[in-house]
């Protein structure tokens, strides 16, 4: 496993060999097995508190509003997995007007891959597509019974995978370890 970074002069270092393969480090620490297990725990804890926040268009203030993008990156950057992100401002409607608008896939793709359902694990990310592209992102706590991720007018909840505004979703996987 390695951890994707796209500045090996952060947090965490890739392409880490050992007999084993590949490993993840984070602070120059090689990961085991239970260590990645604690740091999905680390994301989903930090994801919990971030639970009640006001959906705010364009906004990353924890109790004070958040939106989905700056949600992932908000809680990957305090639980310590990624540098902090500026992501940059967009239309609400953006999903509505351009067809197939992949910024905000990549800006995941930066940091994350894309994996298959039977490897998804808690701590990993799901994007759902929402009318012309995937701009809709959430952090995966049980898959499918919870998923963190904020909707208006309800702010930051716990859902189901399929229930209420990503219903019937199109959606792709997408984890920080490898």
């Amino acid at each position: 496993m390695k951890i994707i970074s796209p500045d090996p002069v952060g947090v965490f270092t890739f392409n880490a060999e050992s007999q084993g393969g590949e490993v993840a480090f984070i602070d120059g620490h090689a990961l085991v097995d239970d260590e990645e297990s604690s740091v999905r725990k680390r994301i989903v804890d930090v994801a919990e508190t971030w639970l009640g926040t006001p959906f705010h268009d364009n906004q990353g203030l924890k109790h004070h509003g958040v939106d989905c993008a700056h949600l992932v990156a908000k809680v990957y950057e305090e639980a310590g997995c990624i540098p902090h992100v500026d992501l940059p401002r967009y239309s609400p409607q953006i999903y509505l007007h351009k067809l197939g608008d992949r910024s905000y896939l990549d800006k995941i793709l930066e940091y994350a891959r894309e994996i298959n359902l039977s490897d998804v694990k808690p701590g990993d990310v799901v994007l759902y597509k929402v009318a012309k592209s995937f701009t809709h992102g959430a952090i995966i706590e049980r898959w499918p019974d919870c998923i963190i991720h904020p909707i208006k007018p309800h702010g930051v909840i716990c859902s189901a995978a399929f229930e209420g505004f990503v219903a019937r979703r199109e959606h792709r996987f997408f984890s920080f370890f490898m």
